[in-house]
């Protein structure tokens, strides 16, 4: 390697690199440093919430804490929505992104994958 190339971008900025994503209703994306602290998070909630404490997922912390380098978690997220989702660790980076849906939503997708099939069934 010859070259490196490093930026800083604000926090109150970071969020505009979400912005364009069009994410479906009830899906949320962030990265997480591997300490349980947000760096960014769409869609955004208060600010002051997001980045001056951990994570409120216990088992979402308990998975980072082993290091993992991707899995899956549930539990309560920032917005207090019950979520379903996935993480995995970026490779030389202190960092985790993670992907969920709520529950509910999760559970929605779930009966329309199932509903035609199970209705056949009951015939």
């Amino acid at each position: 390697m010859l070259y490196v190339l490093q930026t800083a971008i604000p926090l109150d900025k970071q969020q505009a690199i979400w912005t364009n994503l069009n994410l479906p209703e009830g899906v949320v994306i962030s990265l997480l440093r591997d300490d349980g602290y947000q760096i960014s998070r769409l869609p955004m909630v208060d600010p002051a919430k997001l980045y001056s404490a951990k994570h409120p997922n216990r088992n979402l912390l308990a998975l980072l804490q082993t290091g993992v380098n991707a899995g899956y978690f549930t539990g309560a997220s920032m917005d207090g929505v019950e979520r379903f989702g996935a993480v995995h660790h970026l490779n030389n980076y202190p960092l985790y992104a993670l992907i969920s849906v709520s529950t509910a939503l999760h559970r929605q997708i779930w009966w329309r994958s199932v509903q035609f099939p199970v209705y056949m069934l009951l015939g």
